[in-house]
């Protein structure tokens, strides 16, 4: 079990798939901050404050090994700094962002996905993310509309291909540890 800075829980997770490096986010809603996970210890190491974000939800890293966030207080698309920490404001969603979300990056189609909770229609949806504006695309609705079921997806990965080995890292939802 390793715990995030003071009083944060942690809120999302990510392997750069250029160098298999694990990377997660923590919250309090008042500040956000950026950590490396090493499984072997297993300690999460932090990296620094997300000085642009405070409640960041999702992590997902690019082919390029960029990492990315979003913040359901700010409703914004952010790029992180995987040295420091810093969170770099894209632009904004598009849409009211609440709760559990989820986010990954798709190597065929070099998309990102949003597993998104959209506050305005109560409904979970996937989105894709425009990494140039911070703009997203609505899919779909995610899980069963009638008779008004909801589904939250909390965490979202993308295989690399069929054949794609696979690290499981848990987080608690409750208290958001790993």
């Amino acid at each position: 079990t390793v715990n995030p800075f003071g009083s944060e829980t942690f809120s999302g997770k990510n392997v750069d798939p250029t160098d298999g490096t694990i990377y997660a986010v923590s919250t309090d809603i008042i500040s956000g901050s950026l950590y490396m996970i090493d499984l072997a210890g297993p300690t999460a190491t932090r990296i620094g404050p997300l000085t642009g974000s405070t409640c960041p939800i999702a992590l997902a890293a690019d082919g390029g090994g960029n990492l990315w966030s979003y913040d359901i207080c700010s409703d914004a698309f952010y790029s992180i700094d995987k040295l420091t920490g810093a969170a770099t404001m894209v632009g904004p969603l598009g849409f009211d962002a609440n709760f559990g979300q989820g986010m990954s990056w798709d190597p065929d189609t070099d998309q990102l996905y949003m597993a998104a909770f959209n506050n305005a229609t109560f409904q979970p949806e996937l989105r894709i993310v425009d990494r140039t504006t911070g703009g997203s695309a609505l899919v779909g609705v995610i899980g069963a509309t009638d008779p008004g079921f909801l589904v939250q997806l909390g965490w979202m990965a993308v295989p690399a291909s069929p054949l794609a080995d696979f690290c499981w890292l848990s987080i608690d939802p409750v208290d958001g540890v790993i």
